[in-house]
């Protein structure tokens, strides 16, 4: 190849990546998806003891999708958690956290985003693997895969992942090597290309080695959809049937706990599908408080995880009683909504006040 056809291939690029914007040199450092994906289908897992009242798996809804999360990891109950960011009314949960084994197994589940309005799944799909529509690439990357940039030069796989089953999940799965740990990522896309991320991060022992055995089976078990009506008629229907009362008077703490983690992990499915409501922010609160109160006072030790949970508990409470800040006052009495605020900080208060008696 003589000079003068090099400097011609040169020029074809340089106006191939003006026609995309003119951004191939941020695209090349920055991007991690460059064409030529992977391709794997699987078959949906469906847990025969999913939703059963002595079952391993629950129906839970995040966004736009519906997932049989598991109720328990390695024998203790999957704990959620959350930090303020903001968000609701107007907006959708950026992240919340389920901790399966501290130190060991952390699922982040992050709010759908819309790279591109007006670009469906096929759509995305075409892009991805193409070696050329550069822009919407980067503009993928810059909403969906922003914070994993920094390890581009520690991805070990990239695939497209689909199934033939209808509803079923498709999407990318990627996996990032951060040398003690492992970091696993499924982009959930709608039908209309709305996205959602689902990430383990798992040590490199066996705790997250079952860790991500168990997160690929879920994955395997969604169903998506593309507006919210159907996910939120499942949580409400399902916190219908939740009796505080009841769990409040279970006199076997070890199921007593179990409960109000199910709980809790329905009010945060709640939240995800319908930020316009403060009412699951309140519900949330007053849960975690009656768990956080009892796990002080406990005793005995039911889990091994179960001293960790108390961790959770004032970062939570704060967070929600931010979150619930947020909103406008629409009570039908006037200082409705400062009573509720003012509750909520007592709930908070209360539990700090034990906590610091019984650390002395």
């Amino acid at each position: 190849m003589n000079s003068s056809t090099i400097k011609w291939l040169g020029l074809i690029l340089l106006l191939l990546g003006l026609g995309q914007g003119g951004r191939i040199w941020w695209h090349e450092r920055t991007s991690l998806i460059h064409g030529n994906l992977g391709e794997e289908s699987y078959e949906v897992l469906i847990p025969e003891d999913l939703d059963r009242e002595d079952g391993g798996y629950m129906t839970l809804s995040f966004g736009y999708h519906l997932v049989p999360w598991p109720k328990f990891f390695q024998g203790d109950p999957v704990v959620s958690t959350m930090e303020y960011q903001k968000g609701p009314p107007s907006k959708f949960i950026t992240r919340m956290s389920q901790i399966w084994s501290p130190g060991n197994a952390e699922v982040i589940i992050e709010g759908p985003r819309t790279p591109e309005a007006g670009m469906t799944v096929n759509q995305w799909k075409s892009c991805l693997e193409s070696v050329f529509c550069v822009s919407k690439k980067n503009r993928f990357t810059e909403i969906v895969l922003r914070d994993l940039v920094k390890h581009r030069s520690k991805l070990k796989s990239l695939q497209w992942f689909e199934s033939s089953a209808l509803d079923a999940g498709r999407g990318l799965h990627l996996g990032i090597d951060l040398g003690s740990e492992w970091l696993e990522r499924f982009v959930m896309i709608t039908d209309s290309g709305n996205t959602q991320n689902f990430t383990l991060k798992s040590a490199k022992n066996e705790i997250g080695e079952a860790a991500r055995t168990e997160f690929r089976k879920i994955m395997k078990g969604f169903t998506l959809r593309d507006d919210l009506k159907i996910p939120r008629e499942w949580i409400s229907a399902r916190l219908k049937g939740v009796d505080l009362t009841r769990i409040s008077s279970i006199p076997d703490a070890k199921l007593k706990y179990q409960k109000w983690i199910e709980t809790q992990n329905l009010l945060f499915s709640q939240i995800a599908i319908d930020p316009r409501n403060v009412a699951p922010f309140f519900h949330l609160a007053g849960v975690t408080h009656m768990l956080g109160m009892s796990l002080l006072k406990e005793k005995r030790t039911y889990f091994k995880n179960q001293e960790s949970w108390i961790l959770n508990v004032q970062p939570l409470l704060s967070a929600l009683l931010q979150y619930a800040g947020d909103f406008p006052d629409s009570g039908k009495e006037k200082g409705e909504r400062g009573a509720a605020l003012a509750n909520m900080d007592s709930l908070l208060q209360d539990f700090l006040l034990l906590k610091k008696k019984v650390s002395k």
